[in-house]
């Protein structure tokens, strides 16, 4: 939800009958950064430049235990049934 919710400016903004496509690669530049801050290491975001790429099948780029999963998804973990809290812990979830 949080991702839709982060997106949803981007999708409404370009479904407009006014030509907006040169503004469309800087709009869609920060959507990624904003979705891929939530999945890869900050410090591998860091030196990356408008061009560059991030390898995403090298752990090292990838904090498996510091994904935000956001808000809804820890209401949703604390009430859901048989997830106990040992699980619930071991996702280092960061708000």
């Amino acid at each position: 939800m949080s991702i839709a919710a982060a997106l949803e400016p981007f999708l409404a903004k370009f479904q407009s009958d006014i030509p907006l496509a040169p503004f469309l690669y800087e709009s869609l530049l920060m959507v990624m950064r904003d979705t891929m801050i939530r999945f890869v290491k900050p410090e591998s975001l860091a030196y990356v430049q408008n061009n560059a790429k991030i390898d995403l099948q090298k752990n090292e780029n990838l904090p498996a235990k510091s994904v935000n999963l956001g808000f809804a998804t820890k209401v949703a973990l604390n009430s859901a049934r048989g997830v106990t809290e040992k699980d619930v812990l071991e996702l280092d979830y960061s708000f």
